[in-house]
């Protein structure tokens, strides 16, 4: 009998012990599932949340995709003994390129390769590591930056000439006296070279002047043997390699039976007068023996006694910088005194004190067409130097119908490329070169300028911009003379077409056109911008003799208002939404209504914590609008009626036991809209003003105490409110088994 009771016994605890493995199986699958869910929101994340989450992720190319980003090349042209390149970015072109490295093999296919195929080329090659120091690599790179701008084909300083014959070739008379022209460098160095044209003919006719002039600039430039330099940093190797220099010495070099066109023959023919072929070659040597000497690999080129353009070039990079964007008619400016009056002393007519200012990198060789009987200075120069000043003289009193054209043509370097071969594709040993090049471009600036108005005056316009600091925003103004439509060419800053100008003007500048007739009516507008608020003084009028008409126009910004959302506290919702009235009004009272954009933003330092809300618009009925923004989420209302007054309020503000402030204040946001303007609308909720589930009917606004609050949504300790289940469960269990067992027993 108890046999019997004691097997029953233990099949109810097998019975117990099975329903116990039920409920954990039961209580895991509920822990597994609690376990998706963040512990800060109790719900589990949606489909359309987990999609967004993989979509974030940062994209790793699988190994056959970097294959194939990696495998684009392009390939190296030989053609005529000169390598090229046809850069996607510069389509149409071919640019010229220098190998770096003469020690290896070349970019083309030679008879020894065999069917080794030339690799195709991706841009890249030197950079800082390569070199000794920071500085060393900047210095080199300007070198090799002023070696292809002097070099072939582009021969920025006319440092030689190509010719089809370069075997003793003589100058010309033409080609010797564009020689004579002094650089810009060695005017700002010896400015008496600029007062003055020499010519081959200063030769023929023994003019002593000139002669003299030259002989001082010689004894100058053996002065600065062997160390020295001029005020602005010409040394005596950079002068001597010039061709001006060259053209001097052969003036000047006596002996008998020989012109200066045949000295220059005997002693420099081979530094200027080249090949196509030879001046490429000069500078790939330029290149290789610059990159020898930075310890470049694979280069073996210490000197080039072998070649004379290519010490020229060589030298030549030794110092100074480059032009490297296109300059602009904008940037040069003609200033000083049009009006020209008589002198008894020579019987010519002056003008006053001339300058063409422009910036210094610009060093420009400014080329005058000039009326007939007009020149430059009293030696008819037909040429002047920028920021250098100088005068026009005529031999009869100038007209309103008189003009000349000032011209300048600039080589500047657009970009400079280095390309290196793809893979390690050896021939015999020898890699292939890397390669170097640049982008060169030539522009012709030109304006034409009025002369010989006796009875002028000037028209100032100037702009100022209020309610915005730093203002970098470009206004375009147009100036218009009705009845004046012959008024054409460079009239002080502005350059006229038909009498109509056109010109733009940032805050605080300032443009004046002189030289206008006296009596001309003249319209000055702005075109229109959404943005300001336009007033202007002495738009229109007429021009006064001999004075300035100053014109001024003031944009005052049209405000924003920025309103941004910010949750605090430990209870804070920083997922909910909460929506903001904004009320409009203008200065008379009235409700402003219509459609204005706004710009969304995340509130700065809070990057992590929001979402940027969407640009859009923000329609006004009745003056009033809502929008709804999240934690951390900002808008800026954009260009809003000046001196309009404002009203911001949250509609759910000091709800749901938060605390809401505007600008640290409880009140609402109002103001008047001088300018722009912010509004920071602050939630705070702290842990004891959470909502709770226990309230008490009776004291509904009583907070239960923490220690008896149900908390829902709260998973932290549900291991142990699992095993205090399990523990009770065997309890009870045991207990009734155990009953069970007496009674039958």
């Amino acid at each position: 009998m108890k046999l019997k009771q004691h097997r029953k016994h233990r099949k109810f605890v097998s019975s117990a012990v099975s329903l116990l493995l039920i409920f954990t199986m039961i209580l895991s699958f509920s822990v597994y599932v609690f376990a998706e869910t963040p512990d800060f929101t109790g719900t589990i994340p949606t489909e359309a949340e987990k999609n967004s989450l993989q979509e974030n992720r940062e994209y790793i190319p699988s190994e056959k995709e970097e294959m194939t980003l990696s495998e684009k090349g392009l390939p190296i042209i030989f053609e005529g003994g000169i390598h090229y390149i046809e850069d996607p970015a510069y389509p149409g072109e071919k640019i010229t390129l220098f190998c770096m490295n003469n020690e290896r093999h070349w970019p083309h296919h030679t008879e020894d390769m065999g069917d080794v195929q030339v690799p195709e080329y991706t841009e890249g090659y030197l950079t800082p590591g390569k070199f000794d120091s920071e500085a060393d690599y900047k210095e080199c790179m300007r070198r090799l930056s002023k070696l292809l701008y002097a070099g072939y084909p582009y021969n920025g300083e006319r440092l030689y000439k190509i010719v089809d014959n370069s075997e003793l070739h003589t100058p010309t008379e033409s080609q010797f006296n564009e020689m004579l022209i002094p650089t810009p460098v060695l005017q700002t160095a010896f400015p008496y070279l600029g007062h003055h044209s020499f010519t081959y003919k200063d030769w023929e006719t023994n003019d002593t002047e000139h002669l003299d002039e030259l002989r001082r600039f010689m004894n100058a430039v053996a002065k600065l043997y062997p160390d020295g330099q001029t005020s602005n940093g010409v040394t005596y190797s950079d002068i001597t390699a010039m061709p001006f220099y060259k053209a001097v010495f052969c003036m000047l070099y006596e002996a008998e039976g020989t012109t200066p066109l045949q000295n220059f023959a005997i002693m420099y023919s081979d530094s200027y007068f080249v090949t196509e072929e030879q001046a490429y070659n000069a500078t790939q040597d330029a290149v290789w023996r610059l990159l020898h000497q930075y310890n470049i690999e694979d280069n073996n080129m210490n000197d080039l006694e072998h070649d004379a353009l290519a010490q020229v070039l060589y030298v030549y990079s030794e110092r100074g910088g480059l032009l490297n964007y296109e300059p602009s008619l904008k940037d040069v400016h003609l200033t000083g005194d049009l009006k020209f009056t008589y002198n008894p002393k020579d019987g010519y007519w002056h003008s006053g004190a001339l300058k063409i200012i422009e910036p210094v990198e610009y060093n420009g060789l400014y080329r005058l067409e000039l009326p007939k009987g007009m020149s430059a200075l009293c030696d008819n120069i037909t040429y002047v130097y920028g920021n250098e000043e100088y005068e026009l003289v005529s031999d009869h009193q100038p007209t309103i119908e008189d003009t000349f054209t000032i011209k300048a043509e600039f080589v500047w370097m657009k970009d400079f490329k280095q390309y290196a071969p793809m893979g390690d594709v050896e021939v015999h040993g020898k890699k292939f070169q890397n390669m170097v090049g640049a982008v060169i471009r030539n522009t012709t600036v030109s304006a034409e300028v009025p002369v010989g108005v006796d009875e002028v005056g000037s028209l100032s316009i100037t702009k100022k911009v209020v309610g915005e600091k730093n203002c970098q925003e470009e206004f375009q103004f147009e100036i218009r003379f009705p009845y004046h439509t012959k008024i054409n060419g460079l009239y002080g800053d502005l350059e006229f077409h038909d009498g109509i100008a056109q010109f733009s003007l940032k805050d605080g500048q300032t443009v004046t056109a002189h030289n206008l007739p006296a009596g001309a009516q003249y319209e000055v507008t702005e075109a229109q911008t959404n943005r300001y608020k336009v007033d202007s003084v002495d738009s229109t009028g007429e021009i006064i003799k001999d004075d300035i008409k100053n014109v001024l126009f003031t944009n005052t910004k049209y405000p924003d208002l920025s309103l941004s959302k910010i949750v605090t506290g430990k209870n804070g919702d920083k997922t909910k939404p909460f929506t903001f009235t904004i009320q409009l009004k203008d200065e008379t009272g009235k409700p402003i209504n219509g459609t204005y954009h706004y710009s969304g933003s995340v509130k700065p330092e809070f990057e992590k914590e929001a979402e940027k809300p969407a640009d859009g618009t923000l329609t006004f009925v009745d003056g009033r609008a809502e929008i709804s923004l999240l934690h951390g989420q900002q808008i800026t209302l954009q260009s809003l009626p000046l001196n309009a007054a404002y009203v911001v309020t949250e509609n759910e503000a000091n709800k749901d036991r938060y605390i809401t402030t505007y600008n640290g204040k409880k009140d609402h946001a109002e103001g008047v809209l001088s300018k722009d303007t912010a509004v920071d609308v602050i939630n705070n909720r702290q842990p004891d003003q959470a909502p709770s589930q226990g309230k008490d009917e009776e004291n509904p606004d009583k907070v239960p105490d923490e220690g008896t609050a149900v908390k829902t949504g709260d998973y932290t300790n549900i291991w142990q409110y699992a095993f205090t289940a399990i523990a009770a469960f065997i309890v009870t269990a045991s207990v009734f088994g155990l009953k069970e067992w007496k009674r039958k027993r």
